[in-house]
């Protein structure tokens, strides 16, 4: 199987790892990876505007709890996904912390499809023809 990504499906099976995939940085950081392919860390600063210390705490976490890889020690290390996607466990729903991050997911998820509808509408409409709708 040529160019199969050969990368792990992960588990979500705790509540530690949930708030992680949920909390809106560590979203802004998975989205600019599986956008980019990988991403250094001064691409890193100057997308999210943080400071390069918080970044480089950001990523580290996320390097530690397995969803990124980090490649070289260089001051400026690129990182990439360490998985392909991520499950979240349906046990996750009994509790309610739970319930409510997935909640919280789900909305953000939406959002985003939204936003990708929208942009790929406002591509393929006239902007006359989008004025109109009220």
């Amino acid at each position: 199987m040529a160019g199969k990504d050969r990368k792990k499906v992960l588990l979500i099976e705790d509540l530690e790892a949930l708030r992680t995939v949920v909390d809106p940085t560590h979203r802004k950081i998975f989205r600019i990876v599986k956008e980019k392919g990988e991403c250094d860390l001064n691409s890193f600063c100057d997308l999210l505007s943080y400071p390069r210390q918080e970044i480089e705490d950001y990523l580290e976490g996320l390097v530690y709890s397995g969803f990124l890889l980090k490649k070289g020690d260089s001051p400026n290390p690129t990182f990439e996904m360490a998985i392909r996607d991520y499950n979240i466990s349906g046990d996750l729903l009994d509790h309610p912390e739970g319930a409510d991050l997935i909640r919280e997911l789900l909305v953000d998820q939406a959002a985003e499809i939204a936003q990708e509808v929208i942009h790929i509408t406002s591509q393929n409409v006239p902007q006359a023809e989008l004025l109109q709708i009220n």
